[in-house]
């Protein structure tokens, strides 16, 4: 019998490059090197360390060259030299990967080679004198055919220090010039504040993450105070947050396979017994009740070990039974709108090698379904036809009380604890997610609720039917609490009448709404523009305007202006220049944090003027274009005024010369007979500029009263016909100035206008504003 022969199955290095061909994204690829000093912050806290701040600080680049490098740097507790063998050994997982978040050694080795061709780390802990690191090159890798990595020293300034540094070098193409635009930096920081939100929100382990200096601030949830509660048959007080934690029987865990099982010590899957151990589960989180509702922003966030895997998740609103699944929130929305939130945390369960998904076929997936919504549907009436009873279930709870984003009357709105205007509810949640102070509390939402119950009350002329379910009220004290319990019927209590906000006083602004986009950066700002009054909430004390970025739509922007501000008294001062003004400093910081300093903040408010305050520039082609179309315009508008007989007259009461240069006019252009011209009213249009403007002197009821221009004319009725024709008078000498100046402009040639005084050109260009229809 010849010998076995056994083949070397060993990979080459080039493995580890092609690892950086999965398709991760950038976030994910920097999200694997943030979990493992997470993992190692946790592990020393556990172990009885502690730490002032733990934080992780990434830096990338800005811009598109062959050096451009990636750092991540923690001053975690640091690792030994088997540590950091054992951090950067591709496939390599602990025994403890069930309570980790970087699970599996090959997530560091995806990311980075994903990121780069080359790594370096370095890492040091407390006492020990020097640094110690390893130097990861694909290239020399695969041209030496080995897995064996150099190892690395440096000199440590101060034997107290602690950490770990990541340097990711030689980057591939692609990600340079990701890296290298502004907004995709910011995306980045947005989708780690995203899936690290549960961890910087933690307040008992304060965990600090920035990026490029700027701190990753998490977004916060803005729901209903817990302690506010309504009445539900059969179920008690539920909560605006209903809060659980879950025991759940424990399960036996492989290392090697990830794998979680019932039943004895040997693994279903890979056979072994000798590392398999016990781990304890439970389900815990909350889901509450979002202050304003959304069509896409609710859902539950999935979270394993402190990282968000699956942001709004909506399937937990899903009804499934044998192949058949149906949407069971929200129903009652014409518009599909949600706001019930929460965060359900699944430690222990599968997620995909991404992750960003818990994996659906893992026996955790589906327990935590019954656990958090019951075992039948959320709709008591169909989950009755299906034979299931009232469940316990948290969301099962939270739906029976706050499914309907209205009350069906006359319910009152305490009862649903819902805005009635939800536009004003989201623009109040901008406020709560800029931080302002006075909206972290529900209290500003609450006094809109408890407005509309009185405006409900004072339709009906008596206070919400006794029977029906009490409206929300606040848990003052345990005995307040208690006594509210036992009491057949609570009446919302009225401390004092809140004085209504002033917000619907907001006029749009059509002419400034838009977006506006800066050549140096590429991103837009959208704005939308409400005229206000100083009194408006909103409106800094004494602020004649301000921009009010929108956190709940990252580049939009909201700007309120107050025009009976004094300065906008001033010749020159617009509501235009202020926001192009506010603008220019939004777009030069941002190239300021993006270190580009050759840029002035002179020349990007000149390049926002140059390109949306044409009209307001003094450019000289400019104005003699604009003051012939409006002149044109106004001339034309008399089609359709009167029939063709009247617009007969009209051409014959001009004098012989003005007709025959328009009739010359006519025929330059092609018109053979000008009858037809003349009977369209299209004739004026081709008269001479003061032709016009006499013309409209003389028929000034041709266009006011709402036919060119709305200012009242023959509809003027100041009860005296002396005065009304006085009025009158003095109407149609203001526009006759106004078509002298618009004359003037039209008759000048750019190089004409350059040697004039800029104050009558001032005059004249705010003629020309004045001209306009409406």
């Amino acid at each position: 019998m010849t010998e076995q022969r056994h083949f070397n199955i060993t990979p080459t290095p080039r493995l580890l490059e092609r690892l950086g061909e999965l398709p991760i994204e950038q976030f994910q690829c920097l999200g694997e090197l943030i979990d493992n000093p997470i993992d190692k912050f946790k592990e020393a806290i556990r172990d009885g360390h502690s730490f002032e701040q733990c934080q992780i600080k990434i830096t990338l680049p800005t811009a598109d060259h062959a050096e451009a490098c990636i750092t991540v740097q923690d001053n975690g507790p640091g690792m030994s030299a088997d540590e950091l063998e054992h951090a950067v050994r591709a496939g390599w997982s602990s025994n403890h990967a069930n309570d980790h978040l970087g699970m599996f050694g090959v997530g560091f080795n995806t990311a980075t080679s994903r990121l780069g061709l080359v790594t370096e780390v370095y890492t040091t802990r407390a006492g020990d004198d020097h640094w110690i690191g390893v130097r990861i090159d694909f290239g020399e890798l695969i041209s030496r055919n080995s897995f064996l990595a150099p190892g690395l020293t440096r000199v440590k300034s101060d034997p107290a220090m602690h950490g770990t540094e990541i340097r990711i070098k030689r980057l591939r193409i692609v990600h340079r010039a990701y890296f290298s635009k502004a907004t995709n930096i910011q995306s980045v920081r947005n989708e780690l504040a995203r899936i690290y939100a549960p961890l910087l929100l933690d307040a008992e382990h304060p965990f600090e993450l920035e990026v490029n200096r700027v701190p990753v601030a998490p977004r916060k949830y803005c729901t209903w105070d817990e302690s506010r509660t309504v009445s539900v048959d059969r179920m008690g007080n539920v909560h605006a947050v209903e809060r659980f934690e879950i025991p759940l029987p424990p399960r036996q865990y492989c290392p090697d396979c990830l794998l979680t099982f019932d039943g004895d010590d040997m693994c279903p899957q890979c056979g072994q017994t000798h590392d398999i151990r016990q781990i304890q589960r439970r389900l815990y989180g909350w889901v509450g009740i979002q202050r304003f509702i959304h069509p896409e922003k609710y859902g539950i966030d999935l979270v394993r070990n402190g990282r968000v895997i699956e942001s709004q998740n909506k399937d937990l609103f899903m009804w499934r039974d044998d192949d058949k699944s149906e949407q069971e929130y929200p129903v009652d929305d014409m518009r599909n709108r949600g706001r019930i939130i929460g965060v359900v945390n699944i430690d222990h369960g599968a997620v995909t090698f991404t992750k960003d998904r818990f994996e659906r076929s893992d026996p955790a997936w589906a327990e935590m379904l019954t656990m958090v919504r019951g075992d039948g549907p959320l709709r008591p009436n169909i989950a009755r036809k299906l034979g299931y009873g009232p469940s316990q279930a948290p969301l099962y709870r939270l739906f029976q009380a706050f499914r309907r984003n209205e009350p069906k009357p006359p319910t009152p709105w305490g009862q649903v604890l819902a805005v009635k205007d939800y536009k004003l509810a989201a623009a109040m949640a901008d406020l709560f997610y800029r931080g302002d102070p006075d909206y972290q509390s529900d209290e500003k939402w609450f006094e809109l609720v408890e407005r509309q119950d009185r405006e409900l009350e004072a339709a009906t002329g008596a206070r919400a039917d006794p029977n029906l379910p009490p409206p929300a009220f606040l848990e003052r004290d345990a005995s307040a609490a208690r006594r509210d319990r036992d009491a057949s019927h609570v009446r919302l209590e009225v401390v004092a009448e809140a004085p209504p906000r002033p917000t619907s006083h907001r006029k749009t602004l059509p002419g400034l709404s838009g977006k506006y986009h800066h050549r140096l950066i590429d991103m837009d700002f959208g704005v939308a523009a409400f005229s206000v009054t100083a009194e408006d909430p909103d409106l800094p004390t004494n602020a004649p305007w301000a921009l009010i970025a929108s956190v709940m739509s990252p580049g939009d922007h909201l700007f309120l202006v107050d025009l009976g501000h004094r300065i906008f008294q001033s010749m020159t001062m617009t509501a235009l220049d202020a926001l192009l003004a506010e603008l220019a400093m939004k777009a030069y910081t941002f190239l300021e944090q993006q270190q580009r300093h050759h840029v002035t903040f002179a020349q990007v408010l000149a390049d926002f003027r140059l390109a949306y305050a044409g009209e307001s520039a003094l450019e000289y082609g400019h104005l003699v274009s604009i003051a012939k179309e409006s002149i044109y315009k106004i001339a034309v508008s008399i089609a359709g005024k009167a029939d063709a007989r009247e617009l007969a007259e009209l051409f014959e009461e001009l004098d012989q010369d003005e007709r025959d240069t328009i009739r010359r006019r006519a025929a330059a252009i092609g018109i053979c007979d000008t009858s037809e011209f003349i009977a369209n009213g299209q004739f004026l249009g081709h008269a001479e500029h003061d032709t016009i403007r006499f013309f409209v002197g003389r028929h000034p009821e041709l266009f006011f009263d709402g036919n060119y221009w709305r200012r009242p004319y023959e509809g003027l009725n100041l009860g005296s016909a002396r005065v009304n024709n006085a009025a009158r008078q003095a109407l149609s000498e203001q526009f006759d100035s106004y078509l002298a100046d618009a004359a003037w402009l039209a008759a000048k040639s750019p190089g004409d206008l350059a040697r004039q005084d800029r104050n009558a050109l001032i005059r004249a260009a705010l003629s020309l504003r004045l001209l306009t229809p409406g």
